[in-house]
């Protein structure tokens, strides 16, 4: 219950940080020449959408389905798909998760390193750059 409570969390602040920072998404070249997406409004709608049903799949199943998340992200698209999921790994970034061990009996699950190689996978290797200019 903790945890579902948490990634809840996780999902609010997820919306409210793309309510207010997400600018036009474009891929583009870098000057070292690596591919990078550019998070932006133009598709702040199916970023927040998208970013809020990967919080809400999570808080529902107790847990971080990555492959499931890794599926819905893949099926919006590279810009959308990259960014939400994006969002959603910087939120699990900044929030801390020691309740996890506690409710398992384990150790915390690494949804950093998961999550990271998630959007690896969905973008397709490229950087996401988020509008505040955070690069994951």
């Amino acid at each position: 219950m903790l945890l579902r409570t948490v990634i809840a969390v996780l999902s609010a602040t997820i919306w409210w940080t793309l309510a207010i920072s997400c600018t036009k998404t474009k891929p583009y070249t870098d000057s070292a020449g690596h591919a990078v997406i550019d998070c932006g409004k133009q598709d702040l709608t199916a970023i927040a959408a998208l970013a809020a049903d990967l919080g809400a799949r999570a808080a529902l199943a107790g847990h971080v389905d990555w492959d499931a998340i890794e599926t819905a992200a893949k099926g919006a698209g590279l810009g959308v798909g990259s960014c939400a999921l994006a969002e959603f790994l910087r939120a699990i970034r900044k929030q801390p998760l020691p309740q996890v061990a506690a409710m398992t009996g384990g150790p915390v699950p690494d949804l950093v390193a998961l999550g990271q190689a998630a959007l690896a996978r969905v973008s397709g290797g490229a950087s996401v750059k988020l509008a505040d200019g955070t690069t994951l």
